[in-house]
């Protein structure tokens, strides 16, 4: 994974920084009007993904299926709510070398 410039916190993103094994810190951020619609079309959001990492560690990340149309993604497989799911995240590396995992949206498999 590459390391690329911290792009900073904006109003309309929502972050947390968390403890994770074998990581450390690690910072995990999403947009607050993609949380709205992840919630209305999955039934699922954000806070419950942090959630589950808080409590059971982060999951297997892959590189993204696609990485020519998004080569700075992964795909984080998580539990979540007790439901098996894919998350894209682009990972980013803050200036103190934290990652900071910009979660894109929650897809139930």
């Amino acid at each position: 994974m590459s390391k690329q410039g911290f792009r900073g916190f904006s109003r309309n993103q929502e972050w947390h920084a968390l403890r994770i094994e074998g990581h450390g810190i690690a910072w995990i951020g999403w947009s607050k009007a993609k949380n709205k619609r992840v919630m209305q079309k999955h039934s699922t959001s954000f806070e419950a993904a942090v959630v589950s990492i808080a409590e059971n560690g982060l999951g297997r990340l892959l590189p993204h299926g696609n990485v020519t149309k998004y080569p700075d993604q992964f795909i984080l497989e998580q539990e979540v709510s007790g439901i098996p799911c894919r998350i894209p995240c682009e990972l980013i590396w803050s200036a103190n070398d934290e990652p900071c995992f910009f979660l894109r949206t929650i897809v139930k498999i």
